[in-house]
């Protein structure tokens, strides 16, 4: 069974999509879509370039490979400072 998530809005990505979509045909920018729906920048240009978050399920799913191929854990390495 598959879980369907709401975006910090309220919706799901499919209808924030069709929400950017709709204000993008009215003219406003994608930055202008942002404020309006109360997200960052950053997030509007994710659901426009990715709608169906398909790209970032398999950036997620590579990244946790290789996390468990690792023989050592993934990150800075920090000296005992004590």
């Amino acid at each position: 069974m598959t879980r369907t998530r709401t975006c910090k809005n309220g919706i799901t990505r499919a209808e924030n999509v069709k929400v950017v979509r709709i204000l993008q045909a009215q003219g406003l920018t994608l930055a202008q879509s942002a404020e309006w729906l109360n997200v960052a920048y950053s997030t509007v240009r994710a659901w426009v370039n990715d709608p169906d978050g398909s790209k970032q399920r398999a950036r997620r799913d590579r990244y946790r490979g290789l996390i468990q191929q690792a023989d050592r854990p993934i990150g800075p390495i920090r000296k005992d400072t004590t």
